[in-house]
């Protein structure tokens, strides 16, 4: 029999499609005292949307509906889950009767409380994680046949009501046991209730089996917080500019590509020197992470007290702005209420006079607190341009400060090299001049025989390495002083070019209350003499 979808063309979510069904749909999908605008429907106000039935292929245009909670899309032909990034406030989603064959695009809905996927192609629950209020989770009539996916469910701690009727799992033995056993807070398996027996039947049944796996879990758990915690340390060291810093990780950077100069720390007696050697490195290294750390928090208290000194300088001024717009405001008032009183079309001279004066005054009070909000955001500017330039001063003090520390830093590591290369050299000699005696006792470790052939080979050999690893140690410096200045100029312009902008915005923002104080009084003129004057404080 062929299926009617089949001889329908797929329908397009559209600005029409959407709009007729808001319409639809009434007052009750709008937020409460929200009034239908004249110029069509706010789609940002709307809670509650259907548009099931209707052969949609592709979910789109949804991006508007940024307030709403229910979304129903059942009875279609969707096959993929897309386009509802936008949707954070969703908390109810129909997705049954469509075609979609995997479990997608629902990670940005961390308010979703019901979901449901009833009657598609889903073979394998996947891409949950991320919906932790989740309490109801309809996947019944789909091609789940694996029982991992029920394991999987095991982090869905909310779930309570969970249908996976009419999926090939459900024919497992023991079936409704098992997953009473491994999902122990739901309520609800399959549109019943499970009881208390059945819970412990499925406990005393398989209680060791979940036991293992809370076991397992505990572990898992436990790496990945150890992987969290030294992602957030190695990001840490990254943003104080000390990355590769902790431990040996600087040194055995020197090393890594250095197959030559490995070979050199195994000769005989050459333990001692690079002993020696890396732990100095090391120690001096680590004294730089930590110096790194401490510079990094002085920078970033420095730029909060900084943010502080320009927030309360910003709002007393603001405090004094709108001390003085409450006053106009006031006196606004007052002249409204007098205008009231005056007729302008009145045979009385003086009367005319009055009227044309207030108003002609009005302009003139508007005028002058123009000027006085106009002076108070250039004062503010200048109090704003001596606190970015001590914070610039200081900001550039602390990184010209720790540039330097780290020069001196990366000189004693050059000069703990040229120390180590000096002693390696020398013992190199000495194991050549035993190598060509075919010193019986002299244990050379394989691959270094191409090199001892005679001095100027060993001497190549050790400059190299000894080149490698200054290079090393340069290019480290390098890219620490060039990030760091870099970061710092980067700063300061996104700083400057925010005060700009906020500058920007003041000066539009005030002229645009004079002009509206202006335009109030214009337009209120002819309507003076009428018993009722509107206007907007």
């Amino acid at each position: 029999m062929t299926n009617i979808r089949s001889v329908i063309e797929p329908s397009v979510i559209n600005e029409l499609m959407l709009k007729t069904a808001v319409e639809n749909q009434g007052p009750q999908a709008l937020q409460a005292n929200k009034i239908v605008e004249e110029d069509g429907i706010p789609f940002e106000h709307v809670l509650l949307l259907q548009l099931d039935f209707r052969n949609i292929l592709q979910i789109e245009n949804l991006w508007q509906f940024k307030a709403l909670r229910k979304l129903q899309l059942d009875n279609n032909i969707i096959e993929k889950i897309e386009g509802l990034e936008e949707l954070k406030n969703l908390t109810w989603l129909d997705l049954s009767f469509n075609n979609i064959e995997h479990i997608e695009g629902l990670s940005h809905l961390s308010k979703l409380e019901d979901l449901s996927l009833y009657s598609n192609r889903i073979t394998k629950l996947e891409n949950l994680d991320q919906l932790s209020k989740l309490q109801v989770l309809s996947v019944g009539n789909n091609l789940i046949d694996d029982f991992e996916n029920v394991l999987y469910l095991r982090s869905l701690k909310n779930v309570q009501c969970l249908n996976l009727a009419g999926n090939p799992v459900t024919g497992r033995e023991n079936y409704r046991l098992q997953v009473a056993a491994h999902l122990s807070q739901l309520r609800y398996l399959d549109y019943r209730i499970i009881s208390k027996e059945e819970k412990v039947v499925a406990s005393e049944k398989y209680g060791h089996v979940v036991e293992e796996l809370v076991a397992a879990d505990l572990i898992k758990e436990k790496e990945k917080e150890e992987i969290r915690k030294e992602e957030e340390k190695r990001l840490l060291h990254k943003e104080a500019f000390v990355e590769n810093f902790e431990g040996s990780q600087f040194f055995d950077l020197m090393f890594a590509e250095d197959k030559v100069g490995t070979l050199f720390t195994m000769l005989p007696g050459t333990e001692k020197y690079f002993k020696t050697f890396k732990e100095q490195f090391i120690k001096t290294v680590e004294d730089l992470l930590k110096l790194g750390l401490d510079e990094h928090q002085r920078r970033n208290n420095e730029r909060r007290e900084f943010l502080k000194s320009v927030e309360e300088t910003v709002l007393n001024n603001r405090a004094l702005g709108t001390e003085k717009v409450e006053a106009f405001v006031e006196y606004k008032n007052s002249v409204f209420q007098e205008l009231q009183q005056l007729d302008p079309e009145s045979e009385n001279p003086e009367v005319v006079e009055k009227f044309n004066s207030l108003f002609q005054e009005f302009h003139r009070e508007t005028s002058l607190l123009l000027n006085e909000l106009m002076n108070l955001e250039m004062t503010l500017i200048d109090q704003l341009e001596e606190i970015y330039r001590e914070f610039e001063h200081q900001l550039t003090e602390m990184v010209n400060s720790f540039v330097e520390l780290v020069h001196v830093s990366m000189a004693h590591l050059r000069e703990l090299e040229q120390f180590y290369t000096e002693d390696l050299s020398e013992l190199a000699m000495s194991c050549l001049e035993r190598f060509i005696r075919n010193d019986v006792d002299l244990d050379l470790p394989e691959g270094l025989h191409v090199v001892f052939v005679n001095k100027d080979t060993v001497k190549n050999a050790v400059s190299s390495s000894h080149e490698h690893r200054l290079a090393v140690i340069d290019e480290r410096e390098d890219i620490l002083t060039s990030t760091i200045y870099i970061w710092m100029n980067d700063l300061l312009n996104q700083l400057n070019l925010e005060e700009q902008e906020r500058n920007r915005h003041k000066v539009l923002e005030i002229n645009h209350f004079i002009d509206k104080q202006r335009e109030e009084v214009d337009e209120n003129r002819d309507l003076a003499s009428e018993e009722d004057i509107h206007f907007c404080l």
